[in-house]
């Protein structure tokens, strides 16, 4: 579910042409959602299993892309 929010979130953002800014809160708050639950389930993962590293990874990559549209770098 982290992934395919994170898709669509890249397919509006790619043509902002038909995609208002406005249509993208509903995106970022999907996305951060679904990064807090990523979380919580990769807590009850061993430090070294690859998912949590790949979770931690696109938790990052979340919170760095809605600090980014907040701030406005895409207007």
């Amino acid at each position: 579910a982290t992934l395919e929010a994170l898709e669509a979130y890249r397919s509006a953002l790619a043509d902002l042409q038909t995609t208002s800014l406005h249509q993208m809160e509903p995106l970022l708050a999907s996305m951060e959602t679904q990064r807090q639950t990523m979380e919580t389930v990769l807590e009850d993962l061993p430090a070294d299993n690859p998912l949590r590293q790949i979770g931690a990874q696109a938790s990052a990559a979340i919170v760095v892309e809605c600090g980014r549209f907040r701030s406005g770098m895409y207007q």
